[in-house]
């Protein structure tokens, strides 16, 4: 009997923290850079996992390279001026040491820079 309430709750658990975690698949992306100039619309696929790894990790699979960032801020939510909602939260991208912002729509994700250049994507 304890094995089986044992089992039931990792099964729960594991439940649980699977829900977490989930992945969006993006086509498409734009760059702003710190001035202002928008580039044109580049096609890519990439696959980022958000919530990997224990819940603080964002992966993003590109065709040829992944790379791995972890949230060190917490959440927050937030409507723009389009009245469109989103989270935005503080990350270290690992290989590098860098810190930056990242911002998930319902359809889109931006990467923000510390120098004031964005990665839309789409």
């Amino acid at each position: 009997m304890r094995k089986i309430i044992i089992l039931v709750i990792l099964l729960i658990t594991n439940f649980v923290i699977g829900q977490n975690q989930f992945s969006r698949t993006y086509d498409k992306y734009i760059n702003e850079d710190k001035n202002g100039v928008v580039s044109e619309w580049y096609f890519i696929d990439v696959v980022v996992v958000f919530n990997a790894e224990g819940g603080k990790d964002v992966i993003m699979h590109f065709p040829k390279s992944t790379i791995k960032f972890r949230r060190i801020g917490k959440v927050e939510e937030g409507v723009n001026d389009d009245y469109l909602k989103y989270q935005i939260f503080e990350v270290v991208e690992l290989s590098s040491g860098n810190t930056l912002n990242m911002q998930l729509f319902d359809n889109a994700f931006r990467l923000i820079f510390k120098d004031g250049e964005t990665i839309e994507y789409h």
